[in-house]
């Protein structure tokens, strides 16, 4: 990881882009999520919350090549992990090696579930990885998307080129990256204080979607910032 990279990348990427879908949603959420009571997936929210996604993600290439129902799962998948992103939401990237698992464990299964022609759980949990992490880039920031740009650009051992990811080792990726940005206080200065001035709040900033656009490549950088 490098500052200046981050520097030049993240001012003119759609995270910095007021007209951008994912501006209008992390924005969205913070308004009902700042005070700590509320959130975006219980009883009030949820429904505004899953046609928001539903508006978006098939755009960003989400459920994309799967004989899948997506309109019916997601909704399902949404409610079903309601409890545990409530544990789990107030957890940063750099706090991610304490999260407990269960929580986790039971989003990837879910969301995973989503993709999948007969909306059942896979015995080893080995996901397409996007069809998970897109919708929780969203939901909760602290996960990059890991798309083939992604997974082809991070330089961790544990990356795969594959699509099908089991739990492990995006957990293990995950603290690979928390790692990464705690040995770079510079760099979580940088984002931090960028997360700040763009939506004028010390709201967790999101480190994931931070992490997504820095590692994409220029020409696919171009193409998901209008998103």
């Amino acid at each position: 990881m490098d500052l200046s990279k981050f520097e030049s990348r993240i001012p003119s990427s759609n995270f910095m882009d007021q007209n951008s879908q994912y501006y209008h949603f992390w924005k969205w959420k913070i308004g009902i999520e700042k005070d700590g009571k509320a959130h975006i997936l219980d009883n009030e929210h949820r429904a505004n919350t899953c046609q928001k996604l539903l508006d978006i993600l098939p755009g960003w290439q989400t459920w994309r090549g799967a004989k899948c129902h997506y309109r019916d799962v997601f909704p399902i998948a949404l409610r079903n992990i309601a409890s545990s992103y409530a544990k789990v939401r107030q957890y940063s990237l750099l706090d991610f090696n304490e999260i407990p698992e269960a929580p986790l464990k039971k989003i990837w299964h879910e969301l995973g579930c989503v993709k999948e022609e007969s909306g059942a759980r896979r015995i080893k949990g080995d996901y397409c990885i996007i069809s998970i992490c897109k919708p929780l880039m969203f939901l909760w920031g602290q996960t990059l998307a890991f798309d083939s740009e992604n997974r082809k650009n991070i330089r961790l051992v544990s990356i795969p080129r594959k699509a099908r990811w089991e739990f492990s080792r995006w957990r293990n990726t995950m603290i690979g990256l928390q790692r990464q940005l705690l040995s770079k206080p510079e760099i979580v200065y940088f984002l931090t204080q960028k997360s700040i001035e763009v939506f004028n709040t010390n709201f967790l900033t999101p480190y994931g979607r931070c992490l997504d656009l820095y590692y994409l490549n220029t020409s696919h950088r171009k193409r998901h910032c209008s998103q």
